[in-house]
């Protein structure tokens, strides 16, 4: 006789978001639908679509968080890309035709930075207390940047490059300076995250 139990558990939520660029089809993102204000600057940030935040005319997300507009000051060449909501989206890093431009592009060498063991033990410990979507659906990767040693960010999302990018968009709103921040993040440091991190100006991360 077989045996059957049915039970209800609570699962992360997949959302597609469409960024757009001076008002062209630029990045699509598979995320959770929390902080996308958040996600889409760290992204441009991250993937070297802006300087600084001060390129940025407006950030606008849509009502259904499907959909983000992005004004720039500035013109800037972007790849032509499908508008299907089911090809060509980038959730771990991997689209060559949206990253194509970031490939070829030189990373500057950042000065050293002084940091302890002590507070990478604190950003694990506060991603362990404050990451609560991991705590209800453990389906989540999270983020800690602190940048002066007391304010610590908090971003979690599905895919580890999103959590990067929430984590250093809600640094910038507060209107944070990365140049002395630490990062940490659980498990594995790919190396296109690494260069996003780099391309930021954070000088350390740890994992």
């Amino acid at each position: 006789e077989i045996k059957r139990e049915c039970i209800n558990d609570i699962v992360i939520t997949e959302h597609h978001l469409n960024g757009f660029i001076n008002d062209q089809l630029a990045f699509k993102l598979i995320c959770t639908p929390e902080k996308l204000d958040a996600l889409v600057l760290g992204f441009l940030l991250s993937e070297g679509y802006l300087d600084s935040t001060d390129d940025i005319d407006y950030i606008y997300i849509c009502k259904s968080g499907e959909r983000a507009k992005v004004q720039l000051k500035k013109i800037i060449s972007l790849a032509e890309i499908n508008h299907d909501t089911t090809s060509e989206s980038i959730s771990s890093g991997n689209n060559k035709i949206i990253r194509k431009a970031t490939y070829n592009e030189e990373l500057s060498v950042l000065p050293s930075y002084k940091w302890s063991y002590e507070t990478v033990f604190e950003l694990a410990n506060e991603c362990n207390r404050s990451a609560a979507l991991f705590s209800e659906t453990g389906g989540t990767h999270c983020c800690a940047l602190s940048t002066d040693g007391k304010e610590v960010f908090i971003g979690e999302d599905i895919g580890r490059h999103n959590a990067v990018d929430k984590t250093i968009g809600m640094a910038l709103t507060a209107k944070k300076s990365l140049s002395s921040a630490i990062l940490f993040t659980r498990r594995r440091i790919p190396s296109d995250m690494a260069m996003k991190v780099i391309r930021c100006g954070i000088p350390a991360i740890a994992s």
